[in-house]
């Protein structure tokens, strides 16, 4: 019964990968869940070892694939800006502080999937390259400052829009 399990669980992980690959490079939460599964103690059958290996290969080129794909859209990004720009403004955020204080595994997760450093560090080097100024914003109240006055209106999360007061 295990085994028909393993099996249907396979041929089902098969089928997904390729469609995750097309429908959004930046899934990881479900290759994560495929990867726990496949390490886990019910692949332990000795009958099964062989699919369990190919499972894991398969895997494992599908997760490097994505991070090449996540790569390429990041380098594209970066360089969509450069092209675009003349002065870059981005807040200087500390990414390895938000980690720590994430209070949720998921939003670890999801802090680590976004890939701000090496965003702003191919920013960065293209800038360079290309003579362009980027600045880095003191994350506090940059929501809630007004471009124009500079005054700061305190608001909520949900609203998005600034009124000049």
């Amino acid at each position: 019964m295990q085994e028909n399990g393993i099996r249907a669980t396979m041929r089902g992980t098969q089928a997904r990968i390729v469609t995750l690959k097309q429908d959004n490079p930046f899934l990881k939460g479900v290759y994560s869940k495929v990867l726990q599964i496949v390490n886990s103690s019910l692949w332990s059958n000795i009958a099964a070892l062989s699919q369990i290996k190919k499972a894991k290969s398969k895997l494992e080129k599908a997760y490097d694939h994505i991070t090449n794909q996540k790569r390429d859209f990041l380098h594209k990004l970066s360089r969509s800006y450069i092209d675009r720009y003349r002065t870059i403004c981005i807040e200087d955020l500390d990414i390895k502080g938000l980690k720590e204080k994430g209070s949720s595994k998921g939003l670890h997760r999801s802090i680590h999937d976004v890939s701000w450093g090496r965003f702003y560090s191919f920013l960065d080097y293209k800038a360079e390259s290309a003579g362009i100024q980027v600045i880095k914003v003191d994350p506090r109240n940059t929501s809630q400052m007004c471009a124009n006055c500079g005054s700061i209106v305190k608001k909520i999360l949900s609203v998005r829009g600034h009124e000049c007061p």
